[in-house]
């Protein structure tokens, strides 16, 4: 239910039509999602991503206003970069879940999400991962990189975190207070 083009051996998803429903999964032989390949596909609630994916394009998934949860597969060994603003256009975006092999994502592209809850990072990352809370850090789960905009009231870093990045609380316009464990 998706158009897929094969260009010199890369495997694109190039777009979604706007009557797919529910949940989409996304074949094994996909290498890269295409800027805009989610364009106005009103009524898609869940991505599911094979392993075979390795980069997803700046506003892949603009405009999916159903978009609830997106899950990579923990399969695959080639690294997974995402673009700036991939997620862009998602207003009901709650969960994403990153394979082990993310190896590039800009804190930015997850900005635009105001509804997020939830970044979920599988174990064994070396360049990313997430806490129990949801936040995304580094692999060495010492430096929190991001907390998802939805963040209500008061939050404590987690243990183990002794640096924050750049831009962390971003968009948190609800949180109340930070505390720092010594």
């Amino acid at each position: 239910g998706a158009l897929i083009k094969n260009d010199l051996g890369t495997v694109y998803l190039e777009f979604v039509p706007r009557v797919k429903q529910g949940t989409l999964t996304i074949p094994e032989n996909v290498d890269t999602i295409r800027n805009k390949a989610f364009y106005f596909t009103p009524f898609i609630e869940k991505v599911i991503i094979s392993g075979g994916l390795s980069k997803i394009a700046e506003q892949a998934f603009y405009d999916c206003e159903a978009l609830k949860e997106i899950e990579f597969i923990n399969e695959g060994t080639a690294p997974l970069t995402i673009e700036d603003g991939a997620f862009y256009g998602t207003p009901v975006l709650q969960v994403i879940k990153f394979p082990a092999r993310l190896a590039s994502i800009s804190v930015s592209s997850l900005n635009s999400i105001d509804s997020l809850k939830t970044v979920y990072v599988y174990d064994g990352g070396q360049y990313y991962g997430s806490t129990a809370d949801g936040f995304l850090t580094n692999g060495a789960k010492d430096t929190l990189l991001y907390v998802p905009a939805s963040w209500k009231g008061d939050l404590v870093i987690p243990v183990g975190v002794t640096t924050i990045g750049e831009g962390a609380f971003n968009e948190c316009v609800n949180l109340k207070a930070i505390t720092i464990p010594e």
